[in-house]
């Protein structure tokens, strides 16, 4: 170590990881030598010309969601046409932990998110965030047995304290499904010169 003649000298210290959010402290001790007195500072200090401190917030995660866009129920007792969600989060660390789910409302000409049709558990998401810190997971399938719109809301609930928790809100872009009735299907028979038409 050569110190400059005017006995400032600048030391990095090793990068360090961490894996949890909060307020890490810094300790620095010079040891001294022959010439010079050793020196410490107290743990965490802050004041005009120290700060020896670090705090870690977590990431800030963002939700996309994208809904099965239109469905056509079939013309039978007991028909039922499944239609889906998907959401896909980005921003999160990779250890990230949680489970997705699905709540569906409706069918209703507008968005009434209040006593869902169903809450579907799409499970956890640990181990499958990728390097890049993002997961795509698609909702189990819902059976809809009655013409109309569907709303959908995506939830993330984050069980890792370095991944906030998530939620879409009702009526978010495509976060609506449109299903439909089918149309009945004609069967025309006749005859013409005497021959059968089917």
């Amino acid at each position: 170590l050569t110190t400059p003649v005017n006995g400032t000298v600048t030391i990095t210290s090793e990068a360090i990881t961490v894996d949890s959010v909060g307020i890490y402290a810094w300790k620095v001790t010079y040891g001294g030598d022959k010439n010079n007195k050793g020196v410490t500072h107290e743990c965490g200090l802050v004041d005009r010309v120290n700060s020896e401190r670090s705090e870690v917030t977590p990431t800030t995660p963002e939700l996309e969601t994208f809904a099965t866009q239109s469905a056509t129920l079939a013309i039978a007792d007991g028909a039922s046409v499944e239609i889906f969600d998907q959401a896909t989060i980005t921003g999160l660390s990779e250890d990230a932990t949680g489970t997705v789910t699905f709540e569906v409302y409706g069918p209703s000409d507008e968005p009434v998110c209040e006593d869902p049709l169903a809450t579907l558990n799409a499970g956890d998401i640990e181990g499958l965030v990728d390097a890049d810190g993002k997961v795509v997971v698609d909702s189990p399938a819902f059976e809809a047995t009655a013409p109309g719109t569907y709303w959908w809301i995506a939830r993330y609930a984050s069980t890792s304290d370095n991944n906030p928790s998530l939620a879409g809100e009702c009526g978010d872009e495509n976060e609506s499904t449109v299903v439909t009735q089918g149309e009945p299907g004609i069967a025309a028979t006749g005859s013409l010169c005497g021959e059968d038409l089917q």
